[in-house]
């Protein structure tokens, strides 16, 4: 089984030592990209992924579609996805209103994650973005967050839910009239 952000230790604890067919399940923590984790599982190398967030991950699951079986939903509740900005930033609403703001660099996450993929192809275009769209992995991405939010500094960056972030800062996703974002506009429920 398969934990994959920081995020994924307290579910991939849940099922460490439990039993399946007479055999212990152990939890392997590897800090790889979505894909490799459906491409591990559709191999066979890997019995089960936690991390699938629909519509976002449809064509990677579409690459494996005949090794994997999606055994229901363990989430409960809305899945949000998108750029975001601190609540204090009350003059930005929309992706377009990064560009006269003071935001410089949107902090993202991994690349060949679907979101960065989408931002620079579809995102930027759109909408002319300047603000530069920075790879990083999750936690640099957060600590970053942390500092600048504390300094109430105007920033942008990947924000999702279900995460903790949500507690901890508040925040609002931006809206995208122009639809750039494509089916990561679509909110999802329970597909986690």
């Amino acid at each position: 089984m398969l934990g994959l952000w920081f995020g994924k230790l307290a579910e991939s604890q849940k099922f460490r030592g439990l039993r399946s067919g007479g055999s212990v399940i152990r939890a392997t923590f590897l800090g790889l990209l979505l894909v490799v984790g459906a491409l591990v599982v559709g191999s066979g190398d890997l019995d089960a992924f936690q991390d699938v967030w629909l519509p976002n991950h449809a064509q990677l699951l579409s690459e494996v579609e005949g090794d994997v079986v999606q055994l229901g939903d363990w989430y409960q509740g809305q899945i949000e996805f998108g750029i975001a900005v601190p609540s204090y930033m009350t003059d930005v609403t929309t992706m377009g209103d990064l560009n006269p703001s003071n935001v410089h660099q949107i902090y993202g996450i991994e690349p060949g994650s679907v979101i960065m993929e989408r931002i620079p192809e579809e995102v930027e275009p759109v909408y002319n973005l300047q603000p530069k769209l920075v790879e990083s992995r999750p936690a640099g991405m957060l600590s970053e967050v942390d500092r600048l939010y504390n300094e109430e500094e105007e920033f942008a960056f990947i924000g999702w839910r279900p995460h903790g972030m949500n507690r901890v800062y508040d925040f609002k996703y931006l809206e995208d009239p122009q639809d750039a974002l494509g089916e990561l506009n679509d909110s999802a429920t329970g597909r986690r």
